[in-house]
């Protein structure tokens, strides 16, 4: 179930495409989906698995 309003969510962090597909394979939870961007809280989690994640990743969030 995800969240209808995402806007309304302030700590949240917006990604799209490859950086989307790459938590969800990490397991990370999706707090909202809106056509092709998907939307993860802000969370401990999320900041963990940015930190190991690929230095192509990091690179696509800073530029997305």
């Amino acid at each position: 179930m995800y969240i209808i309003n995402p806007e309304k969510i302030k700590n949240k962090i917006k990604t799209k495409g490859l950086i989307s597909k790459y938590f969800i394979e990490q397991n990370i939870p999706v707090l909202s989906k809106d056509r092709d961007i998907t939307y993860f809280a802000d969370s401990e989690l999320f900041r963990k698995a940015l930190g190991f994640s690929p230095m192509w990743i990091k690179l696509l969030m800073k530029f997305s």
